[in-house]
């Protein structure tokens, strides 16, 4: 199981990073970057959720919440699923 999840940290770690290269920090955040609105909605109620549930866990969260107000990509992948970055990943416009 441990190496499973090192595995998984390991490709989110690379979507985050190309995402963050491609689009911004914080351009998962923008819907003008999705193909349609439909999907940045779908995607921003699963984020939500997910940081309503996580936000007060962990310190890297609570750190850039204070500092920034917002999550960069490679915070956000620490409360969301895989799956979930995949989607995000190609739905994005530029990438």
């Amino acid at each position: 199981m441990l190496s499973i999840g090192i595995g998984e940290n390991t490709v989110k770690t690379k979507l985050a990073y190309q995402l963050a290269h491609s689009i911004g920090p914080v351009g998962y955040l923008e819907a003008s970057n999705f193909r349609n609105h439909y999907d940045h909605n779908n995607f921003m109620d699963i984020f939500n959720k997910s940081l309503s549930l996580n936000k007060d866990k962990l310190p890297s969260i609570k750190h850039s919440l204070k500092e920034y107000g917002k999550l960069p990509i490679w915070v956000a992948t620490q409360i969301i699923s895989l799956g979930c970055i995949h989607k995000i990943f190609n739905r994005y416009k530029s990438i």
